[in-house]
């Protein structure tokens, strides 16, 4: 994450969610100024791996909410999942809603 994070510009915009049971939006979909940047860090920093198991379905479906409820609609979008585990059922999802929007 922390490469991803730095690897960012000031036209670029990032929202960070935790998932296990449920999941947890901790960042805001924001511009990545300086301001932006130094917040991701901290959150990314203050994140720690946390056992149990992780609500797959539950992030995409946020993940998809999030792309479609943008304010600004930029003609190249993209979603970063970051998972231990990846299982078919979720990508057949994401793709299934990428298509319907």
């Amino acid at each position: 994450m922390k490469s991803i994070v730095s690897s960012l510009s000031s036209r670029d915009r990032l929202s960070i969610v935790r998932f296990l049971s449920y999941s947890k939006r901790l960042l805001l979909l924001r511009r990545m100024t300086m301001n932006g940047i130094r917040a991701a860090r901290r959150i990314v920093e203050s994140m720690a791996v946390l056992e149990g198991s992780s609500n797959s379905k539950d992030a995409v479906k946020k993940a998809i909410k999030f792309l479609k409820d943008r304010r600004e609609k930029n003609p190249v979008s993209t979603i970063v999942l970051l998972f231990e585990v990846l299982d078919q059922s979720m990508c057949e999802e994401l793709n299934t809603n990428l298509k319907s929007k």
